[in-house]
Parts: C-alpha cells; structure tokens; sequence
C-alpha cells in the first residue's frame, strides 16, 4: 500500500507535457529498489524511515549513489532518486542561453559578503556591462544576503553565473535539510535573472560556453597520505573541525561521512543541465566552474595547511571526471581561498608525458581560482591570495579569465599566467605529499611535536613565472 501511495504521488506531481515515459518509469524503478519511507520521498524527514537499521542505510546510500554514477555513464538521464525529484519539483531543466554581446568574463569566488567590508566590496565594484561574471560559490549562508548580493552583481555586470559553495548551503530557519536549500537557491537565482546552467556568449565561432557544475566535498578526495600520528599529535578529526558536518543536513541516505552527497549533487548536474550533447559541441571552447577542487594538486601538501586534516573536505573526484567529459579547457573553482593558476593534464597522464607527445589527443585543463575571502586573511597572507587582478594594487577587481578575442587567432583566455603563490610554487618545485613526519614552522606550534616528528626546512621561492603580469 505504502508503495502504490509513493507511485500515486509521484506520478500526479511528475507527470507533466515536458516529462519523459523513462523519466517516470525512472522513478517507480527506484521506488520499487528503495527502502525509504513516504516521508524520505518529501525530502523532510531528518531521520529517515524509522524502520531502516543502520546497515540498510550504508546499502541505500550505496544504491542511491550507483544509481546516479550508472546514469551518468549510461546516459540515462530519465532516472533520478524520487526524494530528490519532489525537492526539485519546481526547477525545471536549465535550457542552453545564447549571449553574444557578452564580450568577456570574470571570476571570483568566496565573496562572504555577511562580512561588513565585503559587502561595501560587492557595492563599489565599477560596472561592466559587457561582462559575464562568474560567482563560484560560498555567498553566505543567509538566504537574505545571497539574494542582495546577487542582484547587487546583477545590476553591475551583463550577466551573473552561479554555482553554490558550502556556506550557502548551511541551513536555517525555513529549511529541513540542504537539498531544500538547494532548491531555494535555484528558485532565487531564477526570479533576479542569475544563470545557474550553461550560458553561450560572444559571437559565432569565437564565443565560449560557460557551465556551472554543482558540487560537495567526500573524505575520499584526498588521496595523499596523513600526517603521521606517531610524529605529530593533537591534530583534530575533520568532522570535529569542519563546520560542513553540522551546519549542512542531508536527508537519510545521504551522509556527508562517505562520498553519497558528492556522488548525488553531481547527479544533479544531469538533470540541471539536461542533454547538452551537439549543442555545447559547436566548436567554441567550453569554460566550467565548481566551488569545490577538481584534482588535490589545486591545493598545497596537507602539512602546509593550517590544519593538516582540511584537505579531506575540500574536493570531489565527480567534479574532475564531469569537466574531462564534457571537454573543458578553462575551469574555475573555489573554497580554499588561495590564488591558482596551473595547467595540468588528466590524472592519468603525467605532464611529461603531455608536453612530450603533442600529437596525442591528452588535453590540459587550465585551473583558476580567484577568492576574495575573509577580510583578516588579507592582512596576514595576502601573498597565498593574490592572483591577476584579486590584488590589493588592483582593488580587489574579478579576475578577467575569457575575453572575445577580434583578431580570431586566440581562444580568448590569458595568455600569460595569472599569478598565486602556491600555484606557481608547484611550477617550480614537485609536490612531497609523502613527507608525513614533518610540519612546517608556522605549524609545528599548533600540534603537539612526539618522537620522530621534525620541523621542515621550508625554503620560499621566488617567481619568475609570471614577471610580465
């Protein structure tokens, strides 16, 4: 009885001109797989079916997250979570939109504008009409000052893209769990005209496609080894740390403990973006953007970081596997609030190996990040923020990453590097992620130094990569 009530329901809200017969068989399949309760189904309940121990839950959350890495790979993009589709029930499928007087783009991410002097930031940038502006991520956690910043942005530049990052996604009054949030967010982005799905601009056979990826963090993103526990002590688990496992909820089965959210959130992409197929393969570069980290190289080694644990709360895999199928050149991400600019290869394939053989069919990525961050970090390691003009001596201006290029010869990115520290460390210097006995000075104080735990020689480098900045 229970199921027949679930198929009723879900055929009465779904069954619509623009939904597909797979799109419903879609859905009674995965009533007819799952455990979850009616409640589940609403997208409200914070515990989940009462009668699901905890080994049913680690299956369901395991069913739910194949069930949406099988789609993405199969292509079967009629077939969504039930729960997941009534929470989305008033958000339609983003349709490809066509911008060709847009001439450029900026980027910036992490604007934290429930911060004073961030908010006078977004008030007094100059306008640029011609100019897209990406926002990837990380607004605030306030519904009421996501949407005054947004169309703050929206009043000053052509058009505004948006992904959300983790703090938007922390929930308050009005909201029962995160996917609620999401879908609140959807909704505002739509009422003030901000782009949430794949936008063409510029000219025919010189514009570019920018696509925003939603996304979340999994534990299993890191891939680098751990501090040694024997060498230092004191260091914090992440969920103790990170505020993410609190102030975000997510409906049973979904656990922020295991990779089911980033798994599902990336599963959205394919109904929030439909079935792009031949129309965003028109020959014209494609740009994408994530709050969170594609790849662990976008990020220094875990002993460099003010906590080593944060770097098991900052990426996702599906993020990296998502860009890579839909041939993106040029990515954007943000949430670790540091300056980057670096090119790599797929992680499959070395820079060596990519560089050697330029007749080979291994395309680089471009990887960027451009945070205005906490007001306090400016003033104690403005050096790791800094990037193209996401400067002081610049004012703090979004970083131009695509510009339409008249002369048809460019594809329109920078053509010189835009800066960061970090990023440009590693153009220098090869990562040591398996150093795990040692910290750095400016955290060895931090955690408790045990036998066999040393401090690191860190040697600064100078840059010479990015002189004609």
């Amino acid at each position: 009885k229970r199921r027949s009530r679930m198929l009723a329901l879900i055929n009465k809200r779904l069954m619509a001109p623009s939904r597909s017969v797979s799109f419903v068989v879609g859905v009674a399949s995965a009533i007819a797989h799952s455990s979850v309760s009616l409640a589940f189904l609403h997208g409200t309940s914070r515990r989940g079916c009462r009668h699901c121990a905890s080994t049913k839950n680690r299956q369901s959350r395991e069913h739910v997250g194949d069930a949406i890495t099988n789609q993405s790979n199969n292509d079967d993009r009629g077939r969504f979570p039930p729960h997941l589709m009534t929470a989305f029930r008033d958000i339609q499928p983003r349709r490809p939109k066509h911008m060709p007087n847009i001439k450029r783009v900026r980027s910036v991410s992490d604007i934290h504008t429930d911060y004073k002097v961030n908010m006078e930031w977004a008030q007094s940038l100059k306008a640029d009409p011609d100019c897209l502006l990406i926002v990837a991520g990380d607004v605030s956690h306030e519904t009421s000052i996501i949407r005054k910043t947004l169309q703050i942005l929206r009043r000053k530049f052509g058009a505004v893209s948006y992904t959300p990052g983790n703090h938007d996604l922390w929930i308050g009054k009005g909201f029962d769990n995160s996917i609620e949030k999401l879908a609140s967010l959807m909704q505002l982005c739509d009422d003030i005209g901000v782009e949430t799905g794949p936008v063409r601009i510029g000219d025919t056979g010189r514009g570019l496609w920018v696509t925003p990826l939603l996304s979340w963090h999994h534990q299993s993103f890191d891939t680098e080894p751990d501090i040694d526990p024997n060498c230092w002590g004191r260091i914090p688990s992440v969920e103790k740390l990170v505020a993410d496992f609190r102030r975000a909820r997510w409906p049973e089965p979904l656990s922020p403990r295991d990779d089911s959210v980033a798994r599902w959130l990336d599963g959205i992409n394919d109904y929030i973006l439909g079935d792009l197929g031949e129309t965003i393969n028109d020959g014209s570069p494609i740009l994408t953007f994530s709050h969170f980290l594609p790849r662990i190289e976008l990020n220094p080694e875990k002993r460099y970081m003010t906590y080593p644990i944060l770097n098991k709360a900052i990426g996702s895999v599906y993020v990296e596997r998502r860009l890579r199928a839909m041939n993106s050149s040029f990515h954007i991400f943000g949430h670790t609030h540091f300056g980057w600019d670096a090119e790599l290869p797929p992680d499959n394939v070395t820079s060596s190996q990519s560089s050697s053989s330029p007749n080979e069919a291994v395309q680089n990525v471009r990887y960027v990040q451009c945070s205005l961050s906490y007001p306090k970090e400016w003033e104690y390691r403005s050096r790791s923020l800094s990037v193209g003009t996401m400067s002081e001596e610049y004012g703090f201006y979004p970083v131009c990453v695509w510009e339409q290029d008249e002369t048809g010869k460019g594809d329109g990115f920078p053509a010189e590097p835009l800066g960061g520290y970090w990023s440009d460390r590693y153009y220098h210097v090869e990562r040591t992620p398996e150093i795990v006995d040692a910290l750095p000075p400016w955290n060895a104080a931090r955690f408790r130094q045990l036998e066999g735990g040393r401090i690191e020689n860190y040697v600064r480098h100078n840059s010479t990569r990015f002189d004609n900045f």
